[in-house]
């Protein structure tokens, strides 16, 4: 069997760029139907985990699915602002608590979500350092946001302007990190928090009296760019002006105390011309079941890449069988049996296969690997 092994090996170097194609066509035949289906399958648990934890997201009447997604996974869709009155009418009804959402900032292209720190207990997350309490102008970083920023409590971080062009409007704000989170695999690691009075003071409806030295003129340190800072000295100076019907929330998840509670809030809803209230895990299951549809599609069509793959290889290895005769006759000149050539060209096959084999095993390791840095979403 040695000798199989060792004239089997020698061939299949000799034939280098031959071997090197059939072993990569093997390697993405295999690997990526495995990969696509592994990472599907995992993120479609994650993306499920998450909405089976939040039970409803409240929102301005649209497009549900950019509601959600954007409420749980904090993304890149647009959504018309609610106000925190509606809130509000919720928390009074004794039906459900909110937790109300601020997501319109950014600050160096990262997602500045403003929360109260109720949000920290209903998602279970934990800074490095325990007991850190946010006020106006604070933000705790999510652990990828730190890792890729280079942050660390007691830096500071300059939100970006939501209009490049617009010299006129609200200054960014040099907001600072009091605490870094730790790692969650989830959304929350990508994203800056902040209280709702910080993202209303990033809106324009906080005013005090910043330092004067960052309130209106041009800082060389911050590339020209004014910016307001809240300090411990100016902090009491800032105060809300809009009324309890204006200030602006993006959404709030609602936690029904019941069934009961969950029940006529559905009901209370249901008919609302400007407000809309979403059971996550029924619009996350809505969503799955249509890219369930598509991988259906894509495992008949690897189904076929695969049937043509084993064709291209059968017809491999039949013309070379062909041109390999006068060395196979030779081999049974020389005293070798015809089992022996049947089993040196099987050898040959057996080690294409394995190679291929655990070339996949590397790649779906590396796409699951490559997944996990881009799609946290549990």
């Amino acid at each position: 069997m040695s000798g199989t092994l060792y004239m089997a090996g020698q061939h299949l170097r000799f034939f280098k760029v031959r071997s090197a194609i059939l072993v990569l066509g093997l390697t993405l035949t295999i690997a990526l139907p495995v990969a696509s289906h592994l990472i599907i399958s995992k993120y479609g648990d994650a993306l499920k985990s998450r909405a089976d934890s939040t039970p409803y997201v409240l929102g301005m009447r649209g497009n549900r699915f950019d509601l959600v997604l954007k409420a749980l996974y904090f993304g890149d869709a647009q959504i018309d602002a609610i106000t925190m009155e509606d809130v509000n009418q919720v928390d009074r009804s004794d039906w459900a608590t909110t937790i109300a959402l601020h997501l319109q900032h950014t600050a160096k292209g990262r997602p500045i979500v403003g929360v109260s720190e109720t949000y920290f207990d209903f998602r279970k997350l934990s800074a490095h350092h325990p007991n850190i309490r946010m006020e106006l102008g604070d933000v705790v970083a999510g652990a990828v946001v730190a890792e890729e920023l280079n942050l660390s409590v007691g830096d500071r971080i300059l939100s970006d302007r939501q209009t490049l062009y617009d010299i006129t409007g609200q200054n960014p704000v040099n907001l600072k990190i009091i605490g870094v989170l730790k790692p969650t695999g989830t959304a929350d690691d990508r994203v800056l928090f902040a209280t709702l009075e910080t993202v209303w003071l990033l809106d324009g409806l906080m005013h005090g009296h910043p330092n004067a030295k960052h309130a209106g003129t041009e800082d060389p340190h911050r590339q020209g760019i004014a910016y307001h800072e809240v300090t411990p000295e100016n902090r009491s100076s800032f105060h809300l002006h809009a009324y309890p019907a204006e200030i602006p929330v993006s959404a709030a998840i609602v936690i029904p105390k019941s069934e009961k509670g969950a029940t006529i809030l559905e009901a209370r809803y249901e008919n609302k011309e400007s407000l809309q209230l979403q059971n996550c895990a029924q619009v996350v299951d809505e969503i799955l079941s249509m890219v369930v549809q598509i991988k259906t599609f894509f495992d008949a069509y690897y189904l076929f890449v695969l049937i043509a793959t084993l064709l291209f290889v059968g017809l491999i290895v039949a013309l070379s069988t062909q041109l390999r005769k006068p060395e196979l006759d030779t081999i049974r000149h020389i005293g070798a049996s015809r089992w022996f050539t049947v089993r040196l060209q099987a050898t040959e096959l057996l080690m294409i296969v394995a190679m291929a084999g655990v070339l996949s095993l590397a790649v779906t390791f590396i796409g699951l690997q490559i997944a996990d840095h881009f799609l946290l979403v549990g």
